[in-house]
């Protein structure tokens, strides 16, 4: 019913009744410190868009239920809405990684969230085990992505392929914009006999 601050107040109230939250594997018989306790708990921060208390409850779960895809996934929203992309990467990542039946979306994201960190290298393994497992569905804009964290990492010639591939697949103004960007990798990297004939 989005009844959220009560919700948050019911669970708060069950955990109070209860003894401190028992160490890692610890005795917890009427579950005040149930991973899905915690779960819910993130979940209601989260719809409140508090996501520092969001992710508190989510690594709570976690703790006790590392491979809760849900919370994970939870985890990586609060986290990249809250701008902390390097854990938003790491959260999207382990979603996936735990998840029966494998999402590339999330994979994708969490490529995105280490580029928005400005972390090349993770960027770049995530988007390589994208292109790897899930070659059916990519799109231009998840190539477009993988290119700019190509660049962005030094790694122009690893790039030229995908640059070509999107020259070749879009139509009109980003045909042309594309166009220009192999031509000005092909003048960076000293490439000029390629250069003159992509021009001419």
């Amino acid at each position: 019913q989005k009844a959220y601050d009560r919700a948050i107040e019911t669970l708060n109230a069950f955990q109070s009744r209860g003894l401190p939250a028992p160490v890692s594997g610890g005795p917890d018989p009427k579950g005040h410190h149930h991973p899905e306790i915690y779960f819910t708990l993130g979940t209601c921060h989260l719809l409140k868009n508090d996501y520092q208390s969001a992710i508190r409850a989510f690594e709570q779960a976690l703790k006790q239920a590392p491979a809760h895809t849900s919370a994970w996934l939870n985890l990586a929203k609060a986290a990249y809405e809250f701008k902390d992309y390097v854990k938003a990467g790491h959260a999207f990542a382990q979603a996936y990684e735990n998840a029966p039946k494998k999402n590339p979306e999330q994979l994708y994201y969490s490529a995105i969230a280490y580029l928005m960190a400005r972390r090349s290298e993770p960027s770049i393994t995530a988007f390589e085990k994208l292109f790897k497992n899930h070659a059916d569905c990519l799109t231009p804009a998840w190539r477009e992505n993988f290119v700019h964290a190509l660049l962005s990492a030094d790694l122009a010639r690893r790039a030229l392929p995908h640059i070509r591939l999107l020259a070749e697949q879009y139509a009109d103004e980003k045909k042309v914009r594309w166009q220009e960007i192999l031509l000005h990798q092909y003048m960076q990297l000293d490439m000029r006999e390629q250069a003159r004939i992509y021009a001419l």
